[in-house]
């Protein structure tokens, strides 16, 4: 009888550290309050500098021979004034469309901030568990990372990652974004356009570069986007450039 007790006393010992240690963790990364909540301010001049440089592009695109490889810079500022012009914008999540939705981007969209920083990329998302806990409602999660691609692969390294207050150990924050990659993007339409589109994405401290097919991205994009011959992407932007 006494070896039982001394046996129950020590996991319930146990147990009690283990609910104590839970209790810190969703302390330290649950929120009350959403860090993605509020619309994102945009950089109006930024934005419309962006903009016109994206708008230029699009009106050249079909007419270039294949093969030819075309580069647009971003400053810093332009990237993220377009960035929160479409990060947490209802409208602009809205216009994805059915391909997008069954990745869930739209919600995702909403949930999310992206921005540049000395060449460094800074996610924030937040995720609403739904219920409202001692600890808080809110999951806000914030990354840090480097990312490029070249010859059409993506290549992406975690900085730092934090639930909250809490830091993820960097090699299981790389494992989850490796495991992300590889479930979400490997053999999807977007892998497809960037494979096939797009040679060198690379971002530098002030600026975001990124050297790209015009030809080879426009049909590889209608065929994602449409899975036909119809040309729909190619034929707007015969359109637009005119």
């Amino acid at each position: 009888m006494r070896k039982c007790y001394i046996v129950l006393s020590i996991f319930g010992g146990i147990l009690l550290l283990l609910l104590v240690l839970l209790s810190i963790l969703l302390g330290l990364a649950m929120d009350r309050t959403s860090a993605t909540g509020k619309p994102p301010k945009v950089d109006f001049p930024a934005m419309i500098s962006g903009m016109q440089k994206l708008n230029r592009q699009m009106s050249e695109m079909t007419k270039r021979p294949y093969g030819t490889e075309k580069q647009i810079t971003l400053t810093e500022a332009e990237f993220n004034a377009i960035s929160n012009a479409v990060f947490g914008n209802t409208f602009a999540a809205a216009l994805l469309g059915s391909n997008a939705s069954r990745a869930n981007l739209p919600k995702n969209l909403l949930n999310a901030r992206l921005k540049l920083k000395d060449g460094i990329f800074r996610l924030t998302y937040t995720y609403d568990t739904g219920k409202n806990t001692p600890f808080g409602r809110y999951l806000n999660l914030y990354c840090r990372f480097n990312a490029r691609i070249e010859n059409g692969t993506i290549q992406l390294k975690i900085l730092s990652c934090d639930a909250g207050d809490f830091p993820i150990p960097d090699g299981l924050a790389q494992h989850y974004a490796d495991r992300m990659l590889e479930q979400k993007v490997k053999g999807s339409p977007a892998e497809k356009i960037i494979s096939e589109g797009v040679v060198r994405v690379l971002a530098e401290e002030g600026k975001i570069t990124l050297r790209y097919r015009p030809q080879e991205l426009v049909d590889a994009a209608d065929r994602a986007c449409f899975g036909t011959a119809n040309n729909k992407i190619r034929r707007f932007l015969n359109h637009y450039g005119r």
